[in-house]
């Protein structure tokens, strides 16, 4: 495995990882000790898509988005980045 992903890999080592903001959430890596597994588990089971998927394109974003597929592949049609 590439050496950049090798902190990620660890059991509980995503929260240096995760993007999301909301650290009231008992799913965040920062809260849980299974990494990302719950919020995937959780986002999957309301047919949406995790937070840092939305991040990873625009970091600043408001977090008042759709979460759905649609509305992740609406997001992601609006910040695409030129070059």
């Amino acid at each position: 495995m590439d050496e950049k992903y090798a902190n990620i890999t660890k059991k509980g080592d995503n929260k240096n990882f995760c993007t999301c903001v909301d650290y009231e959430c008992a799913c965040n890596p920062a809260k849980c000790s299974l990494g990302c597994t719950p919020c995937v588990a959780k986002c999957l089971a309301e047919n949406e898509i995790p937070a840092c998927f939305f991040r990873k394109q625009e970091p600043d974003m408001d977090r008042k988005q759709d979460y759905t597929f649609e509305g992740f592949a609406n997001f992601t049609l609006k910040h695409k980045k030129q070059g």
